[in-house]
């Protein structure tokens, strides 16, 4: 059996990172991990193929190589997948597919042969099953979540790795905590699974062994939620890791999420950026505490959420803050309240979203019965829609939010937050690997931001703030590339909307 492998391309968005890429020749982020587990389970005598199309086309040789396609998709990919299955459908393959959007949204693709929700773990094996006695069904629902010391390690030699900016590594799945807009408990349960320390370690070796030198993501939905775990087996683990000598002399960097409350432990702050922890994406969500009340954002209330950030990243962590606009509790006031907490922590890189509900969550039941659902699905975030009806009222909520990102990213406002961040900030311990692929991206973005760019002064200003902290300067440099990303984007998202407001007046 020819097993292709696809994942589909995701459109231009502020968080694609699709000109930032450009500065050190990537194609995309970072591989479609869940595909390459898939790949894993396969049998031995199976033929697999992966072909990620934000990295490689996907050919008509393909298509006929293939018997099957096995598909992957988030929900913000759900057109480009009905694109893809209408494709390989007319290739007459049999179609299998996976991932968030098929298992929120099961119902509207009825063109797909077999339907693997949640996850891979336990359906591809009941899907193998099934085929090997001639009995496959249309759809996998398993009754309960995987056994993630039984995952196997992903297929990396299907990889193109050179490609992605950085690569992934599952450490657990499942989080308690029920936030109202989050759509994790229903997708992987709200109990913690973690794979074993000896797991983790043999999928680095792995990684290395492919070659793979730059940063690895860990893929977990609250890293510090089991902290005791973490002193007393992982971290120490990744520690003795770096350890050898082939990369004791550089570290490779660890990126990884997790809650607010690792502000409260310095013990465990220490160890994770001995271990290689350089970048958190924290989700603050909002400061507003009746917000956060009314969302179940149960771990922010209550807390300096400003002082907790700053603390982090003195420690020696860049802090990427999640946060949304549209709670029901929010006026146009919300969004001076989130620039003034985003400067005020000198925080680089913040993922502003408005608020959206998905199916399955208590959100999306609540503002249902409320009658204040526009859409069944989550819409494109990327230009500033929702699916609901938000109390401050549509129009007002995307004519502020894009204002706000474009005041948010604009030259001036990002390089005197990286110009404050690396005063204040710690120092990370791992480093950037020097690579000819990394000697071509700095030259290129002091080319394009130190010398072609109007803000090109604005760019010098913080190379002479950074340059004091010398291993602080290439993250500086990466996160002042990652501005430029958001800087074009929403200017060019700006033009985009002018000229169709002028086509439809014309």
């Amino acid at each position: 059996m020819n097993a292709l492998l696809v994942h589909p391309p995701i459109a231009d968005s502020f968080l694609g990172h699709q000109h930032a890429l450009t500065f050190i020749n990537k194609r995309a982020v970072s591989p479609p991990l869940g595909l390459l587990t898939v790949a894993a389970l396969l049998p031995p005598e199976w033929n697999a193929r992966l072909v990620d199309m934000n990295v490689q086309p996907l050919t008509d040789a393909d298509l006929a190589w293939a018997d099957c396609a096995c598909i992957s998709a988030a929900c913000t990919q759900r057109d480009v997948a009905r694109t893809l299955i209408a494709r390989c459908r007319h290739a007459g393959l049999v179609i299998i597919a996976g991932g968030p959007l098929f298992t929120m949204e099961p119902e509207d693709f009825p063109e797909v042969d077999h339907l693997l929700l949640h996850e891979a773990e336990t359906t591809v094996p009941l899907l193998l099953s099934d085929l090997a006695r001639g009995t496959p069904r249309r759809m996998y629902r398993p009754e309960g979540f995987a056994d993630m010391t039984r995952s196997p390690a992903p297929a990396w030699r299907l990889a193109r790795l050179s490609s992605y900016a950085l690569a992934a590594i599952q450490f657990s799945r499942g989080c308690p905590y029920g936030c109202e807009f989050c759509n994790m408990p229903f997708l992987l349960g709200r109990t913690l699974r973690r794979k074993t320390v000896p797991q983790i370690i043999a999928e680095l070796d792995a990684l290395w062994a492919a070659g793979w030198r730059e940063q690895i993501f860990v893929v977990d939905d609250n890293l510090n939620l089991d902290a005791r775990f973490l002193k007393q087996e992982l971290l120490p683990a990744l520690i003795r890791w770096q350890r050898h000598p082939a990369r004791a002399w550089c570290n490779v960097p660890f990126y990884a999420q997790a809650c607010i409350t690792l502000a409260d432990d310095d013990e465990l702050m220490g160890m994770m950026v001995r271990a290689g922890f350089t970048q958190l994406f924290i989700g603050i969500e909002t400061t507003d505490e009746a917000a956060l009340a009314a969302a179940g954002k149960t771990p922010n209330r209550g807390r300096d959420l400003a002082g907790d950030v700053r603390r982090i990243q003195r420690a020696g962590m860049i802090v990427h803050a999640g946060m949304i606009v549209g709670f029901d509790t929010d006026t146009p006031a919300v969004f001076e309240r989130h620039a003034s907490f985003i400067r005020d922590t000198n925080t680089v890189l913040a993922k502003v979203s408005i608020l959206q509900a998905p199916r399955h969550t208590p959100l999306y039941g609540r503002l249902e019965r409320e009658g204040r659902i526009a859409s069944p699905h989550p819409r494109d975030n990327t230009y500033g829609d929702t699916n609901i009806m938000p109390r401050m009222g549509l129009r007002a909520l995307q004519s502020h939010y894009r204002d706000f990102q474009e005041t948010l990213f604009s030259p001036g406002e990002y390089y005197g937050r990286l110009r404050s961040f690396v005063r204040a900030s710690g120092v990370p311990r791992a480093g950037m690997r020097p690579s000819m692929s990394r000697l071509r991206g700095l030259c290129m973005v002091v080319w394009r931001l130190g010398i072609r760019a109007p803000s090109r002064g604005l760019f010098w200003r913080m190379v002479a703030a950074a340059a004091r902290k010398p291993r602080l300067l290439p993250w500086a440099l990466m996160l002042a590339a990652q501005c430029h990303h958001h800087h074009l984007f929403w200017a060019g998202l700006r033009r985009t909307t002018s000229q169709r407001a002028e086509g439809a007046a014309a």
